[in-house]
């Protein structure tokens, strides 16, 4: 190859790597406006399905993939981070004061609320009067067990509780409740994200 042909094929490289990178931010934009959203009070947007977007340390329970179809994936607490990052456009994955401002609006969690937290549960659950639609997609446990599938929907927050565990929130059908845990950020829980105003 002559250099003189050596600054075009560089030229063309350029323009192929810019041609690239558009089109995956394009792809981000496009995955983010085709999110169902309720808008709280706040001005947050919420998304109204768990998150099923494939990641390193994300699965479907049981290895199947109409668990995912139905539930979502479940995410280790960083995987759930990085997921909701991944929808671009500001998507992030929601704090735990964002998760207890939702449930106050609707009654409060089992600790803070004069309902024991049924009358959140009923209005945040799938078909219930808020639309945020939660779903019960269970969890992966410590030891790799797909485990509470129809019974219990866990969702991560973004906040820390130490350098092992984070806060996460728990519908539970058979109490009819919600609750705010701490739990092993390798376990893996459904996802909803947010994006501010």
């Amino acid at each position: 190859m002559s250099l003189s042909l050596y600054p075009s094929y560089l030229i063309i490289l350029l323009a192929v790597a810019l041609l690239l990178s558009c089109k995956s931010k394009s792809e981000n934009k496009s995955i983010s406006s085709d999110i169902d959203v309720i808008i709280t009070e706040d001005g947050l947007s919420w998304m109204t399905t768990n998150l099923d977007i494939g990641s390193v340390r994300s699965y479907c329970g049981d290895n199947d993939q109409r668990v995912c179809d139905k539930y979502g994936r479940l995410y280790a607490w960083e995987a759930a981070i990085e997921g909701c990052a991944s929808l671009g456009d500001g998507w992030r994955l929601p704090t735990d004061q964002e998760w207890q401002d939702l449930t106050r609006s609707y009654g409060g969690i089992y600790q803070d609320s004069v309902h024991d937290g049924s009358k959140a549960f009923n209005a945040l659950i799938r078909d219930g009067k808020s639309g945020f639609e939660a779903i019960l997609g269970g969890n992966i446990s410590l030891l790799g067990r797909y485990e509470r599938e129809g019974n219990h929907g866990m969702y991560w927050t973004a906040t820390e509780a130490d350098s092992t565990q984070a806060w996460f929130y728990n519908f539970a059908k058979m109490k009819t409740l919600i609750n705010r845990h701490r739990g092993d950020k390798r376990m893996a829980f459904s996802v909803r994200c947010v994006q501010s105003k």
